[in-house]
């Protein structure tokens, strides 16, 4: 490598014996820095909590926990002109053509990529990316910190080339913004200095903007289609899926026969996993849209004749991703049009929270449904869980509407017999009279009162036995071809379908949504130009984002973030 072109114009030399020092400085160079010595797991470290986290870090860890963190202060609209280097604009990181040949030489071993001069057509950087993560040689997809940069060079060159102006419907004193005007720079910049306008970032996929347009397809599906059937979660189970397993060690050079597979140890699949994000993402991504097609809309029907699909991807603690989709099937009853006891039928021939089962190999993917209160259950301030666990016991399914009269008194009941649930932390092998008596300690009907008070809308409540508090919904055909955690729940109204959009389609956006009007108000109190205030607003966003090394895989590949068995197509109906 130091005989390379890049390294002698660059100067570089290449010493030896740095690993070597740097490894044997590495206990004190920690200790000097936070005060303490290097531990086997930081995440011991953190503050004790008050017991109510079941989960321990290894349950909780699923996936590359690595994640693309910026300094949210940082600003490339500010320059510091200094000797020798007046008059002279620096060259970001990012915009240095060698930069990423020289931060991973592992990769590059001292060679530059073929310049588009020297090829028969131009290839874009972004087409690069993607044949480099997809190739058989592993470095760069094996590499998540070149994948970050990759990421982040595609977003700056979008942010930096391609950046629409969206005007809103100007409210006040019924003026109307023409296209002319926007196509104008004189007109622009004053239509963003009077708050009428704004920027946004369309091409950037997964931010608000984007998310926004996804939500009106959803929007579209409903109105047009009617309301879902069914919403239903699938979780991500990197380290429990076998193939996924031996795909990993195949392509880190190691043939795994079924004995080493099942002898595998936690950490050794959990390095498979950290190790390829990029093969992670794409099997996930295969593997849901088999799913739906070979499973879900076949002809078994396993939850009903599946008609149309709407799913989103997320990643949960930024780490592995997971589907939250609606789903419509034909001729199931809808409330309230359809009468309680055909919902509460149709409901029970599909999904069920019982922990009995005669098949082995159900009874352990069942053990998957258990819920474990973890410290994501107390987010937003929750002093309980926010999922609702434990349930409550019922002794049949009933679809149950909110209480309307002393929902105060009934809600304080509730909340206390939740948390004498709560104790039970594998449930109460006790009958259901028995349950209601000692534990309750009210007849049936308050019983019915207390849980009807802790609604909004109103809620289908499966069946369930005292010792099932814990066991979260599920189909069994589902969770055996899924083989992964998952929730099932099935759709009462319109506004309880919406609110899943907004909150599960946008919800890590909304901070971000948040701090891009913050960074609009800022640029325009700043009285910048209409191209600092762009600049200033993308600054914002590409430096707040949060990216797992999986979702970075998702961006960079154009994997689907969201997808519908429908095409949308907008129609102006406005009078011309």
């Amino acid at each position: 490598m130091e005989n390379s072109e890049l390294y002698k114009n660059e100067n570089i030399k290449i010493d030896e014996t740095w690993e070597k020092r740097i490894t044997e400085a590495n206990d004190e160079l920690i200790t000097e820095l936070t005060g303490r010595s290097r531990s086997k797991d930081d995440r011991d470290s953190e503050e004790a909590s008050d017991d109510f986290c079941e989960m321990s870090a290894d349950d909780g860890t699923q996936g590359n926990t690595d994640t693309l963190v910026d300094d949210t202060d940082f600003d490339t609209n500010k320059i510091y002109v200094f000797a020798p280097g007046e008059n002279q604009k620096p060259i970001s990181l990012y915009e240095d053509k060698d930069a990423e040949y020289l931060c991973f030489p592992s990769i590059f071993c001292g060679q530059r990529r073929l310049d588009n001069e020297k090829r028969h057509k131009n290839v874009h950087y972004s087409d690069i990316a993607k044949w480099e993560l997809r190739s058989v040689d592993r470095r760069a997809a094996q590499s998540v910190p070149n994948i970050f940069f990759k990421l982040k060079k595609i977003q700056i060159k979008q942010v930096s080339d391609k950046v629409n102006l969206a005007v809103r419907r100007c409210k006040s004193e019924g003026k109307k913004i023409t296209a002319g005007q926007v196509r104008n720079q004189s007109s622009a910049n004053e239509i963003v200095r009077l708050n009428e306008g704004y920027y946004i970032f369309r091409t950037l996929r997964n931010s608000p903007a984007y998310l926004s347009s996804k939500k009106k397809d959803a929007f579209a599906m409903i109105r047009q289609l009617g309301l879902p059937t069914w919403f239903m979660s699938l979780s991500s189970a990197d380290t429990r899926w076998p193939d996924l397993l031996r795909t990993l060690a195949t392509l880190d050079g190691t043939i795994l026969s079924d004995e080493n597979l099942e002898s595998m140890d936690w950490n050794r699949k959990t390095n498979l996993v950290k190790k390829d994000p990029v093969t992670c993402a794409r099997v996930f991504d295969n593997r849901v849209r088999e799913f739906i097609t070979s499973f879900l809309k076949s002809d078994h029907n396993p939850i009903g004749t599946v008609t149309d699909v709407f799913r989103r991807v997320e990643f949960q603690n930024r780490g592995s991703p997971h589907i939250h989709m609606l789903l419509w099937t034909k001729d199931a009853p809808k409330y309230p049009n359809d009468d309680e006891s055909s919902i509460v039928e149709y409901v029970d021939k599909y999904v069920t929270c019982s922990l009995q089962t005669d098949d082995p190999e159900l009874q352990n993917l069942i053990d998957l449904q258990v819920h474990k209160h973890s410290k994501t259950c107390k987010k937003g301030g929750k002093s309980v869980c926010r999922f609702g666990f434990p349930l409550p016991p019922l002794p049949q399914t009933m679809l149950l509407e909110p209480l309307e009269t002393d929902v105060d008194e009934y809600k304080k009941k509730y909340k206390a017999l939740q948390l004498k649930m709560n104790d039970y932390k594998d449930g109460c092998d006790l009958k259901f009279e028995t349950f209601l008596r000692d534990v309750a300690d009210m007849p049936l009907e308050e019983y019915i009162k207390c849980i009807r008070a802790s609604l909004k809308g109103p809620k289908v409540f499966l069946k369930r036995r005292p010792s099932e508090m814990r066991v979260n919904y599920y189909n069994p055909a589902v969770l055996k071809a899924w083989t992964a955690n998952l929730d099932i729940q099935f759709v009462l109204d319109p506004y309880a379908c919406a609110t899943y959009i907004v909150s599960y389609i946008s919800k890590s956006q909304r901070g971000i949504s948040a701090m891009l009007d913050k960074a609009s108000k800022e640029a325009t109190e700043g009285n910048m130009d209409l191209k600092h205030q762009v600049r200033h607003i993308g600054n914002k966003f590409l430096n707040f984002v949060e990216v797992s090394a999986q979702e970075a895989s998702y961006l960079i590949l154009q994997m689907p973030l969201t997808q519908a068995s429908r095409e949308v197509a907008f129609i102006n109906t406005s009078t011309p």
